[in-house]
């Protein structure tokens, strides 16, 4: 199958790279720098020049590709609505569209678990739960409207001769060496201001980069067309267990102080209205979505994609914690 891949340097899009070549498909892979063209053709896929943003200048290639694993998006938590607007949003449909109109028989979107954080509760839910209300993030408002937008897309598709097939992955929090949220953990755990919410008992879910990697494979030829399915290691841990595993996998300092998590969410939800009433330059120390991620229960039902996409995770939390202790 020929498969082109959005993000392909990133943290998960370079695991999707190498997971399609060692199964066989012929990889395409975006590249908007000279350097990461010798990086994919060094990994033994095409590189395609070109950016989100301009879509149509890569349609004839997409022309010839079978199916597109779009894994690009900002992956930040704080900046201008504009950021997320764009470069998921407006990409993600861009990108959509021209495959549509190309002739792409499936389009595989990674989406994210923050579509439904809020204030609530996520424990055994699944995918029939509806979207929270108001996102803690612009990021998880963007995705959420990216999902939106594809699902109609989907939809308008079945009416004509034009179908593209969707398929949308949900991963909850992704994990592993290199993960961009690990150096900032450790840093706080360091300082000391890394606390358990309600002592960190609750439930936490998780997901190493590989078995997202294998989902996205799974993705190109399983899986009920305009499903969601959500992702995760399928191994039920506190967020207090599997952050000290995580953290003391890496060598780094694990936490022993607690916090109220009704005082961190207050603090945190103040802390971004003075942040943009003042329009203070950088990141806030603490934001909604840092407190909810430590705070807010999750544990998910993933019996759709074990049963649709045949999902059973690859890679166990005890064999990803000792790559990170071995550095791999």
């Amino acid at each position: 199958m020929r498969v082109f891949v959005t993000g392909g340097t990133g943290f998960l899009g370079s695991r999707v790279v190498a997971k399609a070549i060692s199964e066989g498909h012929e990889v395409y892979a975006l590249s908007r720098r000279p350097e990461n063209d010798k990086y994919f053709v060094n990994k033994g896929a095409y590189a395609v020049r070109g950016a989100l943003s301009g879509a149509e200048n890569f349609a004839n290639t997409l022309g010839k590709i079978d199916a597109v694993i779009h894994c690009a998006a900002p992956v930040v938590f704080w900046g201008k609505w504009s950021l997320y607007e764009n470069g998921i949003i407006a990409a993600t449909m861009e990108l959509a569209e021209v495959a549509q109109r190309m002739g792409v028989k499936r389009f595989v979107y990674v989406s994210s678990e923050s579509v439904l954080q809020d204030r609530e509760s996520l424990v055994d839910v699944d995918e029939s739960l509806p979207y929270a209300k108001n996102p803690n993030s612009f990021y998880g408002l963007a995705k959420k409207r990216a999902e939106e937008a594809l699902l109609r897309l989907s939809q308008k598709g079945k009416a004509s001769s034009s179908q593209m097939e969707i398929i949308i992955l949900r991963p909850t929090f992704i994990w592993g060496e290199k993960t961009p949220a690990l150096e900032s953990l450790k840093n706080a755990a360091q300082k000391g201001v890394l606390k358990w919410p309600d002592g960190g008992d609750h439930p936490f879910e998780a997901v190493h980069v590989d078995n997202v990697a294998q989902a996205c494979i799974l993705a190109l030829t399983k899986g009920i067309p305009g499903s969601v399915y959500l992702i995760t290691d399928g191994e039920r841990q506190s967020c207090k267990e599997f952050l000290s595993s995580l953290l003391s996998a890496t060598g780094a300092q694990v936490p022993n102080g607690n916090v109220p998590s009704i005082l961190l969410t207050g603090v945190a939800l103040v802390t971004e209205i003075f942040w943009r009433a003042l329009y203070l330059p950088g990141v806030p120390p603490i934001t909604r979505f840092d407190a909810a991620f430590l705070s807010q229960p999750r544990r998910y039902k993933t019996d759709r994609a074990t049963k649709e996409l045949e999902y059973v995770p690859s890679l166990s939390r005890a064999e990803g914690f000792e790559r990170l202790r071995m550095g791999k």
